[in-house]
């Protein structure tokens, strides 16, 4: 297969599966709906009430699928950005209304661990600040592989947007 032919069919496969991912997502929205409007109705809950922790079961002919409503779940990493502290929710930082360290007092350490990632500019900084064997064996130790990234472009794609 030549450049053009994969190209084409790599680009035309990802809209694809694009478009079946949307098709997907709102296909388990509406089985959510159904799965609330079943768990509600067979507790006997009010439309506030909470469904964490509990699971529905959806039958149909030979088929089912199994929709859990889990605890809301808490954020990876706690930050603070010029005293003030944040999370990640949906992908935003969200600024706390109350500051952790002062809210939680002396338990605060029991009920967050220290967390250590590399600094911006972690490369540079690291041959800028130890001998460069060290710096070389520190950045072996610390690295992954990355697998290689493919964007696609053909004039097809161009003429539809």
């Amino acid at each position: 297969m030549d450049t053009k032919s994969l190209v084409t069919a790599a680009a035309a496969l990802d809209r694809d599966i694009a478009e079946k991912q949307k098709q997907l997502t709102e296909l388990k929205a509406r089985l959510v709906e159904l799965a609330e409007k079943q768990l509600r109705r067979e507790l006997e809950l009010g439309p506030r009430a909470s469904l964490e922790g509990r699971s529905a079961q959806l039958d149909g002919e030979e088929v089912y699928a199994r929709v859990s409503f889990p605890k809301p779940r808490l954020p990876a990493q706690l930050s603070y950005l010029q005293g003030k502290a944040y999370i990640k929710r949906d992908e935003e930082l969200v600024q706390l209304t109350h500051d952790p360290k002062e809210f939680c007092g002396p338990a605060f350490p029991k009920l967050f661990a220290m967390v250590y990632k590399p600094a911006r500019a972690f490369r540079e900084l690291v041959g800028a600040l130890l001998p460069e064997a060290k710096a070389k064996t520190l950045l072996q130790e610390l690295e992954s592989p990355s697998s290689p990234r493919v964007a696609f472009e053909t004039k097809e794609a161009a003429k539809c947007e």
